[in-house]
């Protein structure tokens, strides 16, 4: 692997991390970036159970949509 797809990486990693602790704070979860990274890296974490399991659900469905961006529909149209 390149140096340059490594950053890639990592530069996705990173805002994986961020979107997801973004996302979930405007629902009112209060875990850390910190804390999420430990929990995508199967650290244990100490939190309330549910925000840990709602960080956990966050992590699945994005790397459910990773799958799905590989579909390609086409040129959507406007009528």
């Amino acid at each position: 692997m390149s140096s340059e797809s490594a950053a890639v990486l990592r530069l996705r990693r990173i805002n994986r991390i961020r979107t997801i602790q973004g996302t979930l704070a405007i629902e009112g979860n209060t875990l850390s970036e910190a804390q999420i990274t430990a929990i995508l890296d199967g650290k244990r974490v100490l939190a309330q159970p549910k925000e840990i399991q709602e960080v956990r659900n966050a992590i699945l469905a994005y790397e459910q949509f990773e799958h799905c961006a590989d579909y390609h529909l086409g040129p959507m149209s406007v009528s």
